[in-house]
């Protein structure tokens, strides 16, 4: 077990956040860590890595607008010096909730709470609160990241880049967004697709999941959440999504598609024969609807039903390669 203490970055987890920000090429992980935990529901339940990586960046975020503490690790004001970031003054409110979060029902609270040294860690997130209030009335913290650019703008910007299949110049550009304007659902689902595209599910998965849970009425960010869960081999957590999906949208055939895939590799045939069933229906993806759908017959050893969608496909791949020919 590493070292453990009352100062914000007197914990490992505070520490490798830390490390992981520095040697990052973007800021957006301080404003997500507050976020993060500002956002939670007051009935769920906060667990202690998520408040200490929050402290944390609430540690980085005061001493960003001349408010450190006497505690901040030297590397830790190198790195604001050289990238002269400065946080905005409308996040300032957002880590007070954080940390009031934090004391009033967390686990770190209690964790504290059963030790000698829980007024020390009082006293220090009160320290906290105390500079994050003082910063906010101070008007010469201003901020460095580019405030003058238009949010909107730039998020068109990210989606032309994306829209060409420049998956990886976008992220930067929605990460500028989301340091504008850190409760835009839009931005963390544009850089949760990005990431999908470039194959990283686990990023994928984290970032529409934020999108969802600070604007949970876009149908598409439960069905590329589904997919990014359904890259991960996470099929349960998948399935949460396309039930949902399929239940609003009940005649979406990509949703039906990807459940009945999710299903198929559960094992759960009966079910999928159904939901491709419901895919040949709606006419999408036929050739590869036929074949899953004998696959799952086959399982349930239903050979002339799975003869029957074989040959069904043959004939669509034959339909298909007559047509390219004649082109």
């Amino acid at each position: 077990m590493g070292d453990w203490d009352v100062g914000a970055f007197d914990n490992d987890t505070a520490r490798e956040w830390l490390i992981e920000l520095m040697s990052g090429e973007s800021t957006s992980a301080i404003l997500r860590a507050i976020v993060n935990v500002a956002k939670l529901p007051a009935a769920d339940y906060l667990q202690a890595p998520e408040c200490e990586v929050a402290i944390a960046a609430c540690e980085i975020m005061v001493a960003s607008r001349g408010k450190p503490s006497s505690q901040l690790p030297a590397d830790a004001a190198n790195w604001l010096a050289q990238r002269k970031f400065v946080a905005g003054k409308e996040v300032v409110a957002m880590a007070l909730k954080a940390l009031r979060r934090i004391e009033e029902n967390s686990e770190l609270k209690e964790v504290w709470g059963d030790t000698d040294s829980a007024g020390d860690w009082k006293r220090s997130i009160s320290d906290l609160k105390r500079r994050l209030e003082e910063s906010e009335s101070d008007t010469s913290a201003t901020v460095i990241v580019d405030r003058a650019a238009n949010p909107d703008e730039l998020f068109i910007k990210a989606l032309e880049l994306a829209a060409l299949g420049n998956h990886k110049e976008a992220i930067p550009i929605y990460e500028h967004v989301l340091e504008l304007k850190p409760d835009s659902a839009l931005a963390y689902l544009g850089r949760g697709t990005a990431y999908l595209e470039l194959g990283d599910n686990k990023k994928a998965a984290v970032d529409i999941g934020e999108s969802i849970s600070l604007d949970g009425e876009v149908p598409e960010a439960y069905y590329l959440r589904a997919e990014a869960h359904f890259r991960l081999a996470d099929y349960e957590r998948a399935m949460e999504d396309l039930d949902l999906l399929v239940k609003n949208e009940p005649d979406r055939p990509e949703a039906h598609w990807k459940r009945g895939l999710c299903l198929q590799k559960m094992r759960h045939f009966v079910d999928a024969v159904d939901d491709f069933t419901k895919v040949i229906d709606l006419e999408f993806n036929l050739k590869e609807a036929y074949m899953h759908r004998a696959d799952c017959y086959e399982s349930l050893s239903k050979e002339s039903e799975a003869h029957k969608d074989r040959q069904a496909a043959l004939s669509i791949a034959q339909e298909q390669a007559a047509a390219a020919m004649s082109e």
